[in-house]
């Protein structure tokens, strides 16, 4: 077991279209956090690359997810969590975005994700969400709302 300590930037991404947020269900075999069955909704996002900005990490991330196309508006939140039994420490920067193109249609990519959900923020208290993601969406409620 590797005892050397992760630390990682995870970009999310709060996709908002007509008042909804998308979610995703992440397949369970490209699901990181342990306590994730694939059952869990997320936010769409993923591992910031070598060299790569945050921002260019989400447009990457929405095209490799959910097959969009998004324009990025700005950073709504910074949180962190970590992971004590894979000594994984994730800094989690989440962006607001729209879609380029709001009639664009959203392409699963099996591989990574197994649903999606275009949701109001009154439905999510009956959501199954991962956690740490209601943070995640009550910054863009704090600030924006």
């Amino acid at each position: 077991m590797n005892t050397k300590p992760i630390i990682a930037v995870v970009v999310t991404l709060m996709i908002v279209r007509d008042g909804r947020i998308l979610l995703t269900k992440r397949s369970v075999q490209e699901t990181r956090a342990p306590e994730d069955d694939g059952k869990y909704w997320h936010l769409p996002g993923g591992t910031l690359d070598y060299g790569e900005h945050p921002e260019q990490t989400a447009i990457r991330e929405a095209k490799e997810e959910v097959g969009l196309d998004v324009k990025v508006h700005k950073l709504i939140g910074v949180t962190t969590r970590t992971k004590e039994s894979h000594k994984w420490h994730g800094i989690i920067m989440t962006y607001l975005c729209s879609l380029h193109d709001p009639n664009q249609q959203l392409t699963l990519l099996q591989a990574e994700t197994t649903d999606y959900a275009w949701l109001n923020y009154e439905d999510l208290d009956d959501t199954k969400l991962l956690p740490g993601i209601r943070d995640q969406i009550d910054f863009y409620f704090r600030i924006d709302k």
